[in-house]
Parts: C-alpha cells; sequence; structure tokens
C-alpha cells in the first residue's frame, strides 16, 4: 500500500539519480544463488522488479521438521473449509475463486472460518483489496492524481452501492480482474446481515479517507515521522483489525466487549503487520517511489555528506548505518507485541484464534529474519517457505502462539545483545534487549497461568523430527551388521522379493521396527537435551515475568 506524491513512480521511466543508484546497487550485491524475481507483468509497482532473498533448497531440506510440515500443508489440508452458504450462487464461487488468485498466502485460514463469518471475512477482505488495488496503482492515474482521490474517498458510496459498478484499467493481473468483475463482489456483500454491512462500509470508508489523505505527500523519502508513519499504518492496517474485531462480535462467536473495550488492542495488531511489511519491503517501496520508513529515524543515521537520502543505505559503503536504522525499527514494532498477546489471549473461537494468530507469527519470525540483516537492503528478505507452513500448524493455542513469540524474541534479543556488547551499554541495542525481555516474560507469564498440559510449539518438536531423520538413517544399517553385509545376507534375500525372504526375516523385520521407535523416543530426549531449540537458553533474557510493556509506548 503506499501513496502516489511528488516524487512519482520510479519504474517505467526514468528514475530519479538516487533511486537508479541504490537499485543498481542492489542488483550488484545481492548473491545471486539465493536470490528469485516473481513476474512483475502481473504486479503492481515494484513487485517482482527487485530481487528476492530466499534459503537454498539445501538450507530448507535441513530443516526436516519444517520439510514433513510443507507436505502436510500440501496434501493434507490441514484446515476444514467452512459452508459459506449460498451454494447455488455464481457470484459467491467467483468470490471464492478470486481470493485464492489475490490473497495467496492465507486464502486457506480464511475459508476454514465458522460459518456466519466466512463469508463475510472473505467480502471484507476483497472490498479492502480492490480499495488497495486502485491505492496502489502509481500509473493509472498520475496525469491526475485528483480523480485517485476522488474514487478512494467515494468508494464505499459508489462501489459498495452501485451492483453493476466495476473499472477497467487500474491495477495488473487478478487485482485488475477483480476490478473489472467487482460488480459480482457487490451483489455478495447486499445479501449479508445489515450489521456486517455496516462494519465493512464504515471501515472501507475510513480507510478510503486515510488513503487519501496521502495521496498528495511527496513519500520518495518516507513519512516525515513516526507518529506519520504510525497514523499511515493505522488506514490501511489497524482500522483493518477494528474492523474483523467488530465483526467477530458482531457474528456472536466472540464476545461483544471484544469490540468495545481497550480498543487499542485491534489498532496494534494491525500496526504490528503493517510495520513489519514496511521494514521488510525497504527496496522495494523506495525503488517504486512510495517509502515508509520515518524520517525522524532514518535521518539519526544517513550519512549527510551529499544530503541525507533513504536510498544510501542501499549502497554498500553505508552497510553500517542502515542496519543501525534497521535495527531501530524492528525494536519500533516490538513494543506492539503486548498488545497482541493480549488481544489474542481474549479470543475463544479456535477458528477465529488461527485466523489472527498465523499473521502474527509469521510478523514475529520475519523481524528475526530482518533483524541486523544486510539483506534488506539488497532485496525483500523472505523467511523459508517451510517454516511458514510450521507456523500455519503451530498456531492454534495460546500455548504454541507464547512458544513461538519467546523463540523469535529470544532470538532477537541474543542478536542485540551481541550488538549492545560490541557498542558498549546502552543504546538502541539496549532498549531491544529490554523488550525481548519483557515479552520473554509476558510468554513465560501466560504459560505458567494457563491451564493443562503444555503443547511443544515452535520449539518443543525440533528434537522429535531430528531424530526421527537419524532413525531412518541408522536402523536400515542394523540388518547389515546383523547379516554382515555378506551374499545371502538380509538384503541380498530382499532384493530376490517378497518369496526370498524367511519367516526369520519377517520377525527381524517386526523387531527392526521395535527399534526403530525405541530409537525415536530415546534419541529425541537426547538431542533436546544436548541441542536445546535456538532462543530457549537460560540466562538473563525472558527470565523476568514483571513489568509489562505498554503496547502504548512507542519509540522514535
Amino acid at each position: 500500500m503506499g501513496g502516489g506524491g511528488s516524487a512519482g513512480p520510479y519504474l517505467g521511466s526514468p528514475p530519479p539519480p538516487l533511486a537508479a543508484a541504490a537499485a543498481a546497487a542492489a542488483a550488484a550485491a545481492a548473491p545471486k544463488a539465493s536470490t528469485t524475481s516473481g513476474d512483475s507483468s502481473k504486479k503492481q509497482g515494484a513487485y517482482g522488479k527487485v530481487k528476492s532473498h530466499s534459503e537454498s533448497v539445501v538450507s530448507q531440506l535441513l530443516h526436516v521438521d519444517e520439510v514433513f510440515c510443507a507436505l502436510r500443508v500440501k496434501f493434507a489440508h490441514p484446515f476444514p473449509e467452512a459452508d459459506m452458504g449460498q451454494k447455488g450462487s455464481e457470484d459467491v464461487r467467483f468470490c471464492n475463486d478470486i481470493l485464492g488468485k489475490v490473497s495467496r498466502s492465507f486464502a486457506a485460514v480464511i475459508r476454514q472460518l465458522p460459518r456466519g463469518l466466512c463469508l463475510e471475512t472473505v467480502v471484507f477482505y476483497l472490498v479492502l483489496r480492490a480499495l488497495d488495488t486502485v491505492e496502489d496503482d502509481m500509473e493509472a492515474f498520475v496525469d491526475d492524481p485528483s480523480v485517485k482521490v476522488r474514487h478512494l474517498r467515494s468508494f464505499y458510496q459508489v462501489a459498495l452501492e452501485d451492483t453493476s459498478w466495476t473499472m477497467k484499467g487500474v491495477g495488473k493481473g487478478d487485482e485488475a480482474w477483480l476490478l473489472e468483475e467487482f460488480d459480482r463482489v457487490v451483489r455478495v456483500f447486499k445479501g449479508l446481515a445489515p450489521g456486517m454491512q455496516s462494519v465493512i462500509s464504515d471501515i472501507t470508508r475510513r480507510m478510503g479517507g486515510g488513503m487519501a489523505d496521502f495521496v498528495d505527500k511527496d513519500l520518495g523519502e518516507g513519512t516525515d515521522g513516526v507518529k506519520e508513519y504510525d497514523l499511515y499504518c493505522h488506514y490501511v492496517a489497524g482500522l483493518v483489525g477494528e474492523g474483523l474485531t467488530r465483526m467477530f462480535a458482531e457474528s456472536g462467536l466472540e464476545k461483544a466487549d471484544l469490540a468495545t473495550t481497550r480498543e487499542e488492542l485491534s489498532n496494534s495488531m494491525g500496526l504490528f503487520l503493517q510495520k513489519t511489511n514496511i521494514i521488510r519491503d525497504y527496496l522495494e517501496d523506495f525503488v517504486d517511489g512510495r517509502a515508509f520508513w520515518p524520517q525522524e529515524v532514518w535521518k539519526l543515521y544517513a550519512p549527510s555528506s551529499s544530503g541525507p537520502s533513504l536510498g544510501a543505505f542501499a549502497q554498500p559503503e553505508n552497510q553500517k548505518e542502515g542496519l543501525a536504522c534497521l535495527d531501530h525499527l524492528v525494536t519500533n514494532a516490538l513494543t506492539h507485541v503486548p498488545d497482541c498477546l493480549e488481544y489474542m489471549s481474549r479470543l475463544k473461537t479456535t477458528e477465529i484464534f488461527r485466523f489472527c494468530a498465523i499473521p502474527q507469527v509469521m510478523a514475529i519470525a520475519t523481524l528475526e529474519k530482518v533483524y541486523h540483516n544486510p539483506d534488506v537492503f539488497t532485496g525483500v528478505v523472505k523467511i523459508r517457505k517451510g517454516l511458514a507452513c510450521k507456523l500455519i500448524l503451530e498456531a492454534s493455542s495460546m500455548e504454541e502462539l507464547y512458544a513461538c513469540f519467546d523463540l523469535f524474541a529470544g532470538k532477537i534479543g541474543k542478536r542485540a545483545q551481541a550488538q549492545q556488547q560490541g557498542r558498549g551499554e546502552g543504546g538502541m541495542a539496549g532498549e531491544t534487549v529490554r523488550l525481548c525481555e519483557e515479552i520473554r516474560g509476558l510468554c513465560a507469564g501466560g504459560r505458567e497461568g494457563g491451564k493443562g498440559r503444555r503443547r511443544g510449539g515452535c520449539a518443543g518438536k525440533q528434537g522429535t523430527y531430528l531424530a526421527v531423520v537419524l532413525t531412518i538413517v541408522l536402523v536400515p544399517l542394523l540388518p547389515w551388521f546383523v547379516s554382515g553385509g555378506k551374499e545371502g545376507g538380509f538384503f541380498g534375500r530382499l532384493s530376490d522379493g517378497p518369496a526370498g525372504l524367511s519367516g526369520t526375516d519377517y520377525v527381524r523385520m517386526a523387531m527392526l521396527v521395535l527399534v526403530s521407535l525405541v530409537m525415536t523416543f530415546g534419541l529425541s530426549n537426547m538431542v533436546v537435551k544436548v541441542w536445546p531449540p535456538q532462543g530457549a537458553q537460560g540466562g538473563k533474557v525472558g527470565r523476568t515475568v514483571g513489568g509489562g510493556v505498554s503496547g502504548g509506548k512507542k519509540l522514535m
């Protein structure tokens, strides 16, 4: 999401010198073996035109537990899809189909929501995605930005009221198709309960107005200050959190006071996600001429030899300053975590909890990945796909959520401690360590206050999966030692087919299965003791529970 100020689009026309230099430096610095590019013809702005940093296939395969999770997500379809209702409606089928095309990552999580909320959330998502497509298009309204402003401000009145309204020539790929067929979404919207329609229309009105306020701003060098940074994130993400919360309460699946008490919690849920995306997408947004890193922060670190510029961080010689600014913004994003944990603890419906938890654990994992990572300045850093699948499967309870936040906050805190020791006490690294300690303290306190047996979550299954792999490798070697590998041994008879095996061989195979199970449990316990999950070590980080962080506190 972004505005189109006087900086103008940097793609499709000669870019300003610094933006071109930043892109060139990024392309030159990016390691080719670990980068991929998307299909830029199907996405708006700089999407797909800036390299993506992904881990190698070998690196992914070494995380065997994640491979198992990826296979389960791919083939087992772990989340049953709810009945959306109106099964015979062609318009509902269109909404379901286009959701899978424009959502990519979370379509399955939306579809698993209970009836009475599933279709409503699909429509809410598609309406806001259409609005976002209008705002994101940096080319369709370049001659007269006031036309974009009018569309954004009137979208809730025109697009949501006229069942024949469509828009052509805006967006690319599936997003353009959504706008060209938007009348079908509107007809489904009109069939929703009046309370749901009211929430969707209200959030669309406020979000469109907020987006319009930023269209005329020159965002080529980011937002002015942290206050404006927070305001933009509120318009494009915090309002989504508010709208969903009101819909949860309207559906009757969550308590009514979820939407009326401590409204800042739902705003923090959105800000945490949006700030994570903005931090990760530094280069992509800057090249597109619509950056959001606040000048109030990055000017503290940017070299001023040729005039401070956000794009200077993409130059290799400015890496140290860029990493310091990056760490500052990650720390700012972490201030929202206590509110997020508090909000999640109030949810009672499993499907709603999962729907909210998955983006949150993806965000904390992404922040851990980008923290003090120079790849942010040469492309878009992404977590492993296997890790994403693992997080999707392990985000169904507060115990698992606490475990994930504890794990990744522990990793960030450990790296921040290393930075703190290198620079002396205090500074932003010290603030990062303090926040990570308090986040882990909240997680520890939440687990202690919970009832029932603790589930392993992100950290607890690592040893088991590794033990399974070791067992698979070691157990087949046992017959080799039993038979000595000589001709006519077990392997030789097995190669002759079932007819070549004796009764003794079958007994031996059964014994091997039993040995496999024993070795799996034994190795699992041994590995967990010898190789504890990262971020779960003892020490100062996360061992105190008192003094939780106020979600309202913001860093510069």
